[in-house]
This record gives structure tokens, C-alpha cells and sequence, in this order.
């Protein structure tokens, strides 16, 4: 059910196993400070990929159990914003696209998308530091189901 390596009293390697025997996880040690870890289905597609700096997840996506991508979030090597967090649906259609657009700025853009693949809502974000979190920038668009739009605010 388990195997695993240590090298000088540090975790390096391990693996669980499935009652069936198929690997249910592993986990690899990169260097003194960075490990990746791997979840998988029984049916031994990957449900998620983690890698780790410092014991915190700094680039984590999740999978339907169909191989789909389910979810993608990296964040800064500092830890205090995303680089980009997505989301999709399990047919692979996009359903929330949040990307930086400018690395000096911490300028974002968000896209969110219904089921159809018509866009929901699109907008700026930029990340401020004074209070840890992201505020909405420029003009905001909602759009309805059928893809008209709805309504705008400004920020």
C-alpha cells in the first residue's frame, strides 16, 4: 500500500497503491525546499498535480476523471498574488480565465464563460497590496446566456 525514501532523515520519494494496486499517489522531493505531489483516480487518470516551495502550493491544477483540466492556479514565487487562476468545465470549454497582464502593474484580466461557451462577464482587475487582495479597474461587462450584453459598471 506504500513505499517510500528517505535520504539523510528527509522525505525524498513515496507512493501509495490502490487495493487494486494501481498508484493512488506520489510524492517526489525536488530539493530542500520544493516537492511535487500527484493524485490519481483509480482508473489511473491524474486528479491532481501540486508543486510545493517552502510546504505551500505554488502551482496546483486539479483534473476531471476523464483527463479534462478542471482547475489551474500558479501563484508568485513571494506567495502574495496569482499569477493566473482558470477554471474549466468538463467538456474542456472554459469557464473562468483570470490572467496577469502586466507583471509591473499587477494588472489582470477576468473572463467568465457559461456552459455554451458565451461569454458572462469580462473585466480588469489589479492587485492591491494595501489591503491583500484584487480590486476591480476600468469598465466591467455582464452579458446575458445568448451572448448580448447586459449591462456594464465602472470601477
Amino acid at each position: 500500500l506504500h513505499k517510500g525514501y528517505y535520504v539523510d532523515g528527509q522525505l525524498k520519494v513515496y507512493k501509495n497503491y490502490y487495493p487494486n494496486g494501481s498508484l493512488e499517489r506520489e510524492f517526489k522531493g525536488i530539493n530542500t525546499f520544493s516537492a511535487l505531489s500527484k493524485v490519481y483516480y483509480d482508473n489511473g487518470n491524474i486528479k491532481s498535480e501540486v508543486k510545493y516551495v517552502e510546504a505551500a502550493p505554488l502551482i496546483w491544477s486539479d483534473y476531471y476523471d476523464n483527463g479534462q483540466l478542471e482547475y489551474y492556479e500558479e501563484y508568485h514565487k513571494s506567495f502574495d498574488y496569482h499569477i493566473a487562476k482558470r477554471s474549466y468545465y468538463k467538456d474542456g470549454k472554459a469557464e473562468s480565465l483570470f490572467e496577469m497582464i502586466n507583471k509591473k502593474k499587477l494588472e489582470y484580466t477576468q473572463n467568465d464563460f457559461y456552459e455554451t461557451g458565451n461569454k458572462k462577464v469580462e473585466g480588469a482587475l489589479i492587485y492591491d497590496k494595501k489591503i491583500y487582495d484584487y480590486r476591480k479597474i476600468g469598465t466591467w461587462k455582464f452579458y446575458a446566456e445568448n451572448g448580448s450584453l447586459d449591462k456594464k459598471e465602472s470601477y
